[in-house]
């Protein structure tokens, strides 16, 4: 795992090495092991080394082929670069340098050029390819987009990186942030391909790599589809649930397997889920020595899944070790969360994310993760939920109107006819919090289609405009040939793979790991296991009022049902009691007119009406005061 970075400059920029060095420097959290430069004729490669894989200097990128024609500087790993290594030598006997995957990479691209070695690939990565015959740069990211990428011309010098701080030092860099960008972010809480905060910087999209050559227009291609993959797995269901399940094991088991490469100490995020438990069960089967397992938890219990993790941990043998959050902990890290993240990000999660992250490196370089199994295998209620709503929102008479009366009702009315309902109120349900509840699930009586019940669940602000002082529309989010699904159900699920996971799960597993230079794999990603999943059939990924059944059905084979059958949290934190008590003063001092109008991105009227109104327990979320908070964060983070 590293961090890379580029330029390829023109005469009208006056650029050197030492200022490609303080470009390296921004990203060192990603490569603290070492530092690299490559440079000729204008050209500038760099890398900052996590040594993960071959720790000796024949693993030093940026690194040259042995013909001489091509350098490549790389971020990730490819877990099966073992098979291309005997592919390419049933081809041509290679005088091998080292092991690393970052020689098989240069090798196999020499060999066969990027757009055939992609295809072969079965990794994490984000690379950048220069061609010293043809003058070409070649940038490349996993089909899920794990690894990021990001790049911009300026003037006409091609430049690239891991991260945008370490564009943002180039002294003719002086972008602002995006009007549509921050709409977008405030509306969803993150931002997706290919669109970056900063004006004219772009993100390359997953599954993507880009082609550009001095004087000419950069071209981007494809070379992995998720739609294609969802449209061939509709067309080739699995019918026998015992074939499935045994192929859905052991393809989990030798990608879990391909992911303990290391050469370096390795262990696991485990919070005692399904998606987790089953990863460390097949780690522990896979070697003898107890798996080294890291947990987080909170005092309040109804958001802690420490217990529980503890328990899979305890049955499994794992050496495990938890962090429980306390209010203090929390205080002291989220004001790092701006620079952290890079780009405004405001997945709550972030938090324990980046202190289990923190707390597993004290141990381990490398951990494996259990995301991406929600999105790929259907762990979301509201892929479910939103088609029920639906159903029954569109039954309703006059909905539309009743929609825009409920919005108008004063929360206090609301609240005391909450608590005159009393005893019809179902199980589970705080009155306290009902008539909050109504009104702001009023405008789901106007959706007009099930997708926009299901945006609904996704986003934060519908309206985000109303938040800004110049008022500007979120850009559309990229669609990749969205494909023509018979049911809404897989229409969701692949909405979530395309934008969701990327935009926020894999954005925060990087960034919030990243931060202390340890290594995430993510075996859900497989490419095999992605295939197969859109195999199932609807009844193998949700039945008895549950998701992931196919997945539930596979663990329960290696871990106790007992130890993991239970409703699902999530990596969920305490948040509107954190934001009314102990962070609210922070949340007001950050979020206070003056701070507002100081960065002159939001309407400091608007914002404290939002602020107010949460404390007083209206309409306003949690999730939404974040949201204003982190793209705070980020601003006071000095990043313009």
């Amino acid at each position: 795992m590293c961090g890379i970075a580029g330029v390829i400059s023109s005469a009208a920029l006056s650029f050197s090495s030492s200022k490609f060095k303080t470009m390296l420097d921004r990203i060192a959290h990603r490569g603290p092991d070492s530092s690299g430069i490559w440079e000729r004729d204008g050209v500038f490669l760099g890398h900052r080394r996590l040594a993960i894989v071959d720790l000796t200097v024949a693993g030093h990128q940026p690194m040259l082929s042995h013909n001489g024609r091509f350098v490549l500087t790389y971020n990730g790993e490819i877990y099966n670069h073992h098979d291309i290594r005997k592919e390419l030598d049933a081809e041509a006997q290679i005088k091998w340098k080292g092991h690393s995957d970052t020689e098989s990479l240069i090798e196999a691209i020499s060999r066969w050029g990027v757009a055939k070695t992609l295809d072969r690939l079965n990794g994490m990565f984000a690379f950048a390819v220069w061609d010293l015959l043809e003058k070409k740069l070649t940038l490349a990211r996993d089909p899920f987009g794990e690894k990021p990428l990001c790049y911009t011309i300026c003037r006409g010098s091609f430049v690239f990186a891991s991260e945008l701080s370490a564009i943002r030092v180039m002294p003719e860099f002086n972008a602002g942030p995006d009007g549509a960008a921050v709409s977008r972010f405030l509306q969803s809480g993150n931002l997706a391909a290919p669109s970056t905060i900063l004006k004219g910087v772009r993100k390359l999209p997953p599954g993507c790599y880009l082609e550009w050559k001095p004087g000419r227009d950069a071209q981007l291609k494809t070379y992995w589809s998720l739609s294609d993959v969802a449209q061939r797995g509709r067309k080739n269901l699995i019918t026998n649930e015992r074939d499935a399940l045994d192929e859905l094991d052991a393809l989990f088991h030798d990608a879990v397997k391909l992911r303990m490469m290391s050469d370096v100490p390795l262990g696991a995020l485990l919070s005692g889920g399904i998606d987790s438990s089953l990863i460390v069960a097949l780690m522990q089967k896979s070697q003898t020595n107890a798996v080294r397992t890291f947990t987080i938890g909170f005092n309040e219990k109804d958001v802690s899944e420490a217990p529980y993790a503890a328990a899979v941990a305890e049955n499994l043998g794992t050496k495990h070790e938890v962090l429980f959050l306390t209010e203090a902990e929390a205080l002291d890290a989220i004001p790092q969360m701006g620079s952290i993240y890079d780009e405004p990000f405001a997945d709550a999660s972030q938090v324990p994310t980046y202190l289990v992250s923190k707390l597993a490196r004290q141990n381990v370089t490398v951990t494996l993760t259990g995301d991406g199994c929600d999105e790929l295998f259907s762990g979301y209620a509201r892929h479910v939920l939103a088609q029920k709503a639906w159903s029954s929102i569109n039954r309703i008479p006059c909905r539309k109107w009743l929609s825009s009366r409920v919005s108008k009702i004063p929360q206090p009315l609301l609240k005391r006819v909450a608590n005159v309902l009393g005893p019809m109120i179902p199980a589970g349900v705080n009155p306290e919090s009902l008539g909050r509840k109504l009104k702001y699930s009023g405008h789901l009586l106007s959706a007009d289609t099930v997708d926009d019940i299901y945006q609904s669940y996704m986003t934060n602000f519908a309206d985000p405009t109303e938040l800004m002082l110049e008022a500007v529309r979120p850009y559309e989010k990229w669609n990749p040939g969205k494909p023509k699904f018979e049911n809404s159900y897989d229409d969701f699920v692949w909405q979530d793979c395309v934008d969701y996971l990327p935009s926020d799960i894999l954005t925060k597993v990087d960034r919030a790991s990243m931060a202390v230079s340890l290594e995430a794999r993510i075996p859900a990603l497989d490419r095999r296991l992605a295939e197969f999943a859109w195999r199932l059939p609807q009844n193998m990924r949700w039945r008895d009022g549950r998701g992931k059944w196919a997945l539930r059905e596979v663990l329960y084979r290696h871990v106790p049902k007992k130890l993991v059958d239970r409703p699902k949290l999530g990596f969920a934190v305490p948040l509107d009691r954190w934001l009314r008590g102990p962070l609210k003063n922070w949340a007001h001092d950050m979020l206070s007119p003056q701070r507002i109008r100081h960065h002159g991105v939001l309407d400091a009227n608007a914002v404290a009406l939002k602020l107010n109104d949460f404390q007083s327990d209206g309409v306003t979320t949690g999730s939404q005061i974040w949201t204003l908070l982190m793209l705070q964060s980020w601003l006071d983070a000095g990043v313009l």
